[in-house]
């Protein structure tokens, strides 16, 4: 695949194949592609791009060999270093709770999809049995996964105050 985005000629087989463009037909990969061309600044604050699914089928349908997933993932990741206010919240969490404590959401916090913490004793669940995550989100900083925040935030990737 081709990072290379002025190989598109904005057919648009990538968006006619996107799974999120069929839930949401504001999201259109080769609007992505055609626009890091010409508006990369103005695409960077766009939520649209935080919506890939990473599904790749956009890669599999382009004629022309272009990844839109690697132009996405290009573009969130240079959104994300230090300009996060346009972030969507959700991502935002996910990146906190995984940075501070190795999973994707607090063990006993049930998360809305409006983003409301619950407590799981205060809406009759049971407590989960206690997990080790160190070795998660050890990995996780290992594999990288941090290192598209600021700098002074992958300082503390993987640690946590007791």
């Amino acid at each position: 695949m081709k990072f290379d985005e002025t190989a598109c000629y904005i057919c648009a087989k990538c968006t006619s194949g996107c799974p999120t463009a069929e839930y949401d037909p504001s999201f259109k990969p080769h609007v992505i592609v055609a626009r890091s061309k010409v508006d990369r600044e103005n695409l960077l604050n766009d939520e649209n791009l935080w919506y890939c699914v990473l599904c790749k089928r956009c890669e599999r349908r382009c004629p022309q060999n272009v990844s839109p997933l690697l132009i996405v993932t290009e573009l969130k990741n240079e959104s994300y270093k230090c300009a996060k206010d346009h972030v969507p919240k959700g991502f935002e969490v996910l990146i906190r709770l995984l940075r501070e404590t190795g999973l994707s959401s607090k063990e006993e916090i049930i998360i809305t999809e409006d983003f409301d913490e619950y407590n799981r004793e205060e809406i009759g669940l049971p407590p989960l049995p206690k997990i080790n995550t160190k070795a998660i989100t050890e990995a996780l900083t290992e594999l990288g996964f941090f290192d598209i925040g600021c700098e002074d935030e992958k300082a503390t990737a993987g640690s946590t105050e007791e």
